[in-house]
């Protein structure tokens, strides 16, 4: 191995100035500790240093024969050893760097260096002593082990989503750290299958991977596992990158899609309204027109399209205005709420509605009064609803082979229903879905 280089650079600085921050982030330290040091990790892998170092010679042999070869074995044992001090002694700088100049674990580390061990000698206080001694205090002041740091970490878990900073690769991140920590305290039912599967589930609240992806998993299991939910969303997203479409974009000025800016006025198609539910926008060529300010802008407005002080558009239409609002979720009379913050579990029709669902499936069969005016379907809701109905053909498809236990077939039906996912996104993407005749109902 090329030990030329052992120089430990890019540590991680940590501020841990209490017990509680320190507990919350030892994991990631530790991590992120051994990573940094590279080709020496061997110095924290169990067994690591003895098999570099190899059997010590013992003492010199009586016979005169043996001890010119006993000689060079001790020779080499006792050259490892010094090279391996060495090697302890950078890691105990790097580890002094990782916490910043009077924080709690640096007094710790400063605490272990100035004590000599009782019944040790200056000049036998090795590096690797001094180190062993350090990593050994800082494990025991801040490695999670006890039942109010399971609950910590409990509380942590259960709070995860992917609707922060990284989006959905963050939540995969920390879902893992959080529960290597948890299981890591070898306390009995420290978390069940069945809640981390729970955790996954309600975690994600982006609604376009909630609506093309997590839908047709959980309509089939509630307790669907929580590794196959992370495996169907992170091929939707390579698929969706591919084409330059990303659901967790959240650029202020929209996302975008191939080389054309996504207008930052467009309705959204799905509930939130958060940046993210810019994914399914205007064409990229009418995105140009508008955003170069070219006339078809005041086309459009001679044809009766006036500006709304949300920054939306919305068409005249003298009947839909003497209409009453409703929400087309639930299609109940409100001036107070829409699809968007809709959090009803019925429809007025009665039929149950799913997380994420921004029109009834049941749509069609409909009274009168719970329809658009005229029964006039507005296209991007038209498109969503068919989205739907052949998301939801494909998933009895998929368990009627299921029911029948042709696990070839169920599964190939299951990827079906996952390429669909990703086909449905690129088609309304393709169609320029804007959701401008949904404002009424916004």
């Amino acid at each position: 191995m090329d030990e030329s280089n052992t120089d430990i650079k890019n540590v991680s600085v940590y501020h841990w100035h209490n017990k509680t921050e320190g507990k919350e982030q030892y994991a990631r330290f530790k991590k992120e500790f051994i990573a940094t040091l590279k080709h020496l990790r061997y110095l924290l892998e169990p067994g690591g240093v003895q098999l570099r170092l190899g059997p010590e010679p013992g003492p010199p042999p009586a016979q005169a024969a043996l001890r010119k070869e006993w000689r060079e074995d001790k020779f080499r044992y006792d050259t490892k050893k010094e090279k391996i001090d060495e090697h302890f002694a950078k890691a105990l700088g790097a580890l002094e760097s990782s916490f910043a100049f009077a924080t709690t674990p640096r007094h710790i580390i400063d605490k272990v260096l100035e004590t000599l061990p009782e019944g040790v000698l200056p000049e036998t206080w090795t590096y690797r002593q001094k180190f062993e001694a350090c990593w050994e205090a800082l494990r025991v002041e801040f490695q999670p082990s006890n039942a109010t740091d399971l609950s910590a970490l409990r509380e942590q878990i259960f709070k995860l989503t992917d609707e922060g900073p990284g989006g959905f690769d963050t939540f995969r991140a920390e879902f893992h750290r959080l529960m290597t920590e948890i299981l890591a305290t070898g306390a009995e039912d420290a978390i069940t299958p069945r809640e981390l599967n729970g955790i996954v589930r309600e975690g994600i609240k982006n609604p376009t991977i909630w609506t093309l992806v997590c839908h047709q998993i959980y309509a089939n299991d509630q307790n669907a596992p929580w590794d196959v939910t992370f495996e169907a969303i992170s091929r939707a997203l390579t698929s969706y990158r591919l084409k330059n479409i990303d659901p967790y974009n959240q650029a202020k000025s929209g996302i975008t899609i191939g080389t054309a800016p996504a207008s930052a006025n467009a309705a959204s198609l799905f509930p939130d309204g958060g940046d993210q539910s810019k994914l399914f926008s205007k064409r990229p060529h009418q995105q140009r027109r508008e955003y170069e300010g070219r006339p078809f802008k005041k086309a459009r407005q001679a044809r009766g399209v006036q500006k709304l002080d949300l920054g939306r558009t919305v068409k005249r239409d003298d009947r839909a205005s003497s209409a009453p609002q409703k929400c087309t979720r639930c299609w109940t009379d409100t001036n107070n709420h829409s699809f968007k913050t809709c959090n009803s579990q019925r429809c007025a029709c009665g039929a149950t509605l799913n997380k994420g669902q921004s029109l009834c499936f049941e749509y069609d069969n409909h009274p009168k009064h719970l329809k658009f005016p005229d029964d006039k379907v507005p296209k991007s809701f038209a498109d969503l609803l068919e989205a739907f109905k052949r998301g939801k053909a494909i998933a009895c498809t998929s368990s009627d082979h299921k029911s029948t236990g042709d696990s070839a077939t169920r599964g190939k039906g299951q990827r079906r229903a996952g390429a669909l996912a990703a086909q449905v996104a690129e088609e309304l993407v393709r169609r320029g879905i804007t959701g401008e005749s949904l404002d009424r109902y916004n």
